[in-house]
């Protein structure tokens, strides 16, 4: 006697994100493969662009462990885009700063990712499309092109230096009269997610701006009030 599996009722979305994954990864590395490079170098290189970032740091960011990251570097310091330094802040820690070559690097592999990505969405419906965009800055141009049924009528508001705020940003407004209610709200409602620890994502975000703020005032000079 022969027995079937049971009828799925739900579709296995596990597969299917996996397949999807799997899929956009090949096509990716393939594409990168173009320029001499790979997903992962950068991956690595961009976010080290954006300040003077540790290695345990960098790590976090593209969501590698201590022995891949580590091999990483030696790849990207052999091959001239990227230098492990000695923090201006921290002597006794060592951050990476990227080349000018690796800089032109993430200028190409950001042309190459933008373009792997609207493959990929042209492939969907335009329905579809909006399920898989989450920045705002990109989904702008389509809003506003010629065509669109929505074009003048999106409310987004520019921040200085480009781009655009979407929903995922919290903020109290200075001149509340309720501070106490609005952080009770905030910090209930949404920095209560049980294994995510802020106090460190916001430290590490701090820092980035205190580098960016250094580089400034050495470039340009002190700020004046």
């Amino acid at each position: 006697m022969t027995t079937s599996a049971p009828e799925r009722t739900v579709p296995d979305l596990s597969f299917m994100l996996a397949h999807a994954a799997h899929v956009l990864a090949t096509r990716m590395t393939a594409a990168f493969a173009e320029i001499g490079t790979t997903p992962r170098h950068y991956c690595v290189l961009n976010h080290a662009a954006s300040g003077e970032l540790t290695q345990i740091e960098l790590a976090r960011l593209s969501d590698l462990d201590k022995t891949t990251m580590v091999v990483t570097l030696d790849e990207l310091e052999e091959a001239g885009y990227a230098e492990r330094r000695p923090s201006r802040a921290d002597r006794r820690a060592r951050v990476v700063v990227v080349t000018d070559e690796g800089r032109r690097l993430v200028a190409a592999g950001h042309e190459i990712a933008d373009r792997v990505h609207a493959e990929v969405l042209a492939e969907l419906s335009p329905a579809g499309r909006g399920v898989f965009l989450r920045n705002w800055p990109y989904a702008r141009a389509l809003f506003e092109a010629g065509g669109s049924p929505v074009a003048g009528r999106v409310g987004i508001a520019p921040l200085p230096g480009g781009g655009a705020l979407g929903g995922a940003h919290l903020a109290i407004h200075a001149g509340t009269r309720h501070p106490e209610a609005a952080w009770a709200l905030v910090s209930e409602e949404h920095l209560a997610v049980p294994g995510v620890d802020y106090r460190a994502h916001a430290a590490l975000f701090l820092r980035r701006t205190e580098t960016a703020l250094a580089r400034f005032v050495e470039r340009h000079g002190p700020l004046h009030p």
